[in-house]
């Protein structure tokens, strides 16, 4: 009993560390560019559309497609194109 509670004690010593995830320029068919001043340390997406800043633990392509479909579903089907001219502005 007393080693599986120092084994217990020992996992839960172990920090996890978290990765930064990088800016991919395929990001921008969703609506995201990489916020300004962000880019060389923690780069952060940013939309296009809203100007919403998301943790860098949602750069997936996945979380970055959930916001576009439930906060800008009328952008789904446009080309990039569309988004790149938003973020020149």
């Amino acid at each position: 009993m007393k080693r599986f509670l120092e084994s217990e004690s020992a996992n839960t010593k172990k920090q996890k560390t978290q990765a930064n995830r990088k800016y991919d320029d395929s990001y921008l068919q969703f609506g995201f560019v990489v916020k300004f001043g962000s880019e060389n340390s923690t780069p952060l997406p940013q939309c296009v559309i809203c100007q919403e800043t998301l943790s860098n633990q949602s750069m997936k392509p996945s979380l970055l497609k959930r916001h576009q479909l439930s906060k800008h579903p009328e952008t789904e089907n446009k080309p990039i194109e569309f988004f790149s001219f938003f973020s020149l502005k």
